[in-house]
This record gives C-alpha cells, structure tokens and sequence, in this order.
C-alpha cells in the first residue's frame, strides 16, 4: 500500500479544473452508480408508461373515428334509402295522374 497513492491524495495535489477535469473521467462510485441505475430505471419506466398510455390514446382515437365513420355511412344508406322512397311514390302519384288525365279524356269524349 505504501507504493500506491490513493485517488484523495492525487486530487487534493490538483487545481480545481484539473480535479473536476479528473472526476469527469474516473468511474463512479458504487453508489453513484447504484443511483444513476435507479433513475435509469425510472426514467424507462416513465417512458414506457407515456407509450403505453399513448397507445391507448390513439387506440381511443382511432375507434372515435371508425364510430364517427359508421354513423356517416348509416345516414347515407338512410338517406339513399329515402330518396329511392320519394322516387318511388313520384312515379306512382305521376302514373295516378296519367290515369286521371285519361279518364277525364275518355269521359269528355263520350259526352
């Protein structure tokens, strides 16, 4: 041990910007790390809570706009399904008419 120096003894040797300079580049401490891992862990976590709940979201979105989707096309088929109706009754009432007109026709022609 007498040969070695210790990491304090080097640092308390230097200036201030050479020791900051040095810590920058040295590991760590076990507990440094062992925070560093920890807010690592929560910041994945965090992250993929935020994935999650926009998946969600989307997936809410998305089922918004397939309802909003259904419910157009079920009123065009409603609306499709009414104008074939008041075309339908046009073209009976037009015919009634065409009846009408004829037997009046017949009826002064016989007088």
């Amino acid at each position: 041990m007498a040969g070695r120096k210790s990491r304090n003894s080097i640092s308390v040797k230097m200036c201030p910007q050479q020791r900051a300079r040095h810590k920058a580049y040295n590991e760590p401490s076990k507990q440094t790390q062992r925070w560093m891992a920890e807010a690592r862990q929560h910041v994945c976590a965090h992250i993929n809570h935020q994935k999650s709940c926009q998946v969600c979201t989307s997936t809410a979105a998305a089922e918004r706009q397939n309802q909003l989707t259904a419910q157009l096309k079920a009123a065009e088929a409603r609306n499709r399904v009414r104008q074939l109706r008041l075309h339908y009754q046009d073209l009976k009432r037009r015919r009634v008419e065409e009846i009408l007109e004829d037997e009046k026709g017949l009826t002064l022609n016989r007088r």
